[in-house]
C-alpha cells in the first residue's frame, strides 16, 4: 500500500542517491501528477551532451534508489512504481 510517507521515502531515495552521484536536483515533490505519486526533477543535460558510461551508471543508480529506499524502510513498493523506475533507468 502506498502512503504519503512511503512516497516521501521513495522520492528521497532518488534525490539522495542522485545528489551523491553528482546529479543536480531541480525539485523534489510528493504531489501526485499525471501518472506519478511524486517526482524528482534533475537539471537536464545540455543539448548534444551524451553521458559517459560512468555517468550512465550513476543515472541508473538514482533511478532505482526509490525502490530500494522503500524496501529499506519496510515498505512494499507498488509494482507499477517499480516499472516506471526501471523504464527511467533504461532511458
Amino acid at each position: 500500500m502506498t502512503t504519503p510517507h512511503s512516497t516521501a521515502i521513495h522520492e528521497a531515495g532518488h534525490a539522495v542517491v542522485g545528489y551523491a552521484c553528482g546529479r543536480r536536483i531541480k525539485r523534489v515533490t510528493i504531489k501526485a501528477a499525471q501518472e506519478t505519486l511524486g517526482h524528482v526533477a534533475y537539471t537536464p543535460l545540455k543539448p548534444g551532451v551524451q553521458l559517459t558510461p560512468g555517468q550512465a551508471v550513476k543515472h541508473i543508480k538514482s533511478a532505482l534508489a526509490g525502490y530500494l529506499a522503500e524496501r529499506a524502510f519496510g515498505f512494499r513498493p507498488r509494482r507499477y512504481t517499480c516499472e516506471q523506475d526501471r523504464e527511467a533507468a533504461a532511458d
